[in-house]
């Protein structure tokens, strides 16, 4: 039962103290709420939409929130828990929204500036913590800026927050498309590639800490520096705050333009006309550089004398596979028939893909073993492959693409819109979206072959740590 000060939220007693593109943030005593909707009525409330922003936002903290306590199921993901992440205490969900609890963690790292060098490393450190531990569990935060950076102004404790671009890559065959709507903090690869990468958090934190030392826009005084023309510039600048764009002036294909021909000694003078204290430059210099890859992360994290984040591997993984046996969660002919048919429709679909086939099997088995009311299970054997896609590929989708892709699966299935919107929900509040930071390519590749992992996904449920055992099997 959903308490009742959670409704007060909608009221117009309840202050605003933030709101971004898919979401509000409500002051609650030393508390805040932030609410945001994941389904979006579409004409006329005959479709709807999945906002895939909100879909990962809410994935994350409960993956935090199962991480906290322990949870077994969140055992191979974030084997690094930052305490510079924002965590939730409660998730609820209010159809049609869902509310997020959590501290109200101080002020916009925007709202700072640069006083001493110690005081500057004890902010900065943090951050590249939280980065080298959400890349050790193989994702990125994919919109790190100012406004994302939250300060205990008493405490000096950092918290990063937002995570609706957050980025997983637990497979070379799962690409993370470039959707980001502040350039100002854009890396290279993403506008060039179209792609996030591991690396792009980096190159956000190195423009990061140039505006906090200078209190100056990076690109800006790039552009300047580039002997830019002034109208050109200030063109640049408006367009890119108000998010807009001509046929004849487009910022982000202006800015790719610049990224493309730029070369890292253009980048490094600018630092050294701008910057004074040389351990500052020395960070800016290994971060602000075009090729990801010669990024230098642990120089940085030497500079900021951050402490050293190790990989922590947590699971004893020596648990038989007949312990996780599926026939205790279905009847083995009954999953048997969805794997096939999961198999069938990711590698039929173009907007599923075979790289999401491991991935829905193993939704779905979560689904499974957590729901205890009666369910369709070929309903959300359907759901758990769209939800697969969205948190692995950012596709987008619709209420009546769910629908006819259920139909065409299983034809002997009818369901309405508002029902679908009710197993979505119901979806949602039982899955944890712990992710299998630990499994290998091989449950992605389908360079091996069919029948055989086939047999093994029929025969076994990917619920969590078996996962590597299969892995094994297959080697």
């Amino acid at each position: 039962m959903v308490p009742v000060y959670k409704l007060s939220l909608t009221g117009a007693n309840a202050p605003i103290i933030g709101q971004g593109s898919f979401g509000k943030v409500y002051s609650y005593g030393n508390k805040v709420y932030k609410k945001f909707k994941l389904l979006v009525d579409t004409k006329n409330n005959q479709d709807f939409a999945i906002i895939e922003n909100n879909i990962k936002e809410v994935s994350l903290y409960k993956l935090l929130l199962n991480k906290s306590t322990n949870s077994f199921t969140s055992s191979i993901v974030l084997s690094e828990l930052s305490p510079y992440l924002s965590t939730s205490e409660k998730i609820t969900y209010l159809p049609p929204h869902v509310y997020i609890l959590m501290d109200n963690y101080g002020v916009s790292l925007s709202k700072l500036q640069y006083t001493t060098l110690s005081s500057f490393k004890s902010i900065f450190k943090q951050i590249a913590h939280t980065i080298k531990c959400l890349n050790i569990s193989n994702m990125s935060h994919g919109d790190l800026k100012p406004n994302n950076i939250l300060i205990n102004q008493t405490t000096n404790k950092v918290t990063i927050i937002d995570y609706g671009s957050v980025c997983f890559f637990h497979s070379k065959h799962i690409t993370n498309e470039f959707q980001r709507c502040t350039i100002f903090y854009v890396s290279p690869e993403e506008l060039l590639k179209g792609n996030y990468s591991l690396y792009n958090d980096w190159w956000s934190l190195g423009v990061i800490i140039f505006e906090f030392y200078t209190k100056k826009c990076f690109i800006k005084k790039l552009l300047e520096h580039l002997n830019v023309k002034k109208d050109i510039v200030n063109m640049f600048m408006e367009y890119s705050c108000e998010l807009k764009s001509t046929a004849s002036f487009n910022p982000t294909h202006f800015l790719m333009s610049v990224y493309s021909k730029v070369k890292n000694e253009y980048i490094n003078q600018l630092i050294m006309d701008n910057v004074h204290e040389r351990d500052v430059q020395l960070i800016l210099m290994y971060l602000l550089i075009i090729n990801p890859k010669q990024r230098n992360t642990d120089m940085v994290m030497s500079l900021l004398e951050c402490e050293e984040v190790c990989y922590k591997e947590e699971v004893n993984i020596q648990s038989s596979l007949e312990e996780f046996k599926t026939t205790s969660l279905l009847s083995f002919n009954t999953r048997k028939f969805i794997v096939e048919s999961i198999f069938s429709l990711c590698i039929n679909s173009k907007k599923f893909g075979r790289e999401t086939i491991g991935h829905s099997i193993m939704l779905f088995d979560r689904f499974c073993s957590r729901t205890k009311s009666p369910f369709n299970p070929y309903i959300y054997s359907v759901i758990s492959s769209v939800f697969s896609c969205i948190l692995l590929k950012a596709e987008i989708f619709k209420g009546s693409f769910i629908i006819s892709t259920i139909k065409e699966v299983y034809p002997n299935i009818n369901i309405s819109i508002d029902e679908l919107k009710d197993h979505i929900i119901n979806f949602l509040s039982v899955m944890d979206f712990s992710l299998m930071c630990l499994t290998p390519d091989m449950l992605y590749s389908f360079e091996v072959d069919y029948s055989y992992l086939l047999s093994l996904y029929t025969r076994y449920a990917l619920v969590n740590k078996q996962a590597y055992e299969i892995y094994k099997l297959v080697k």
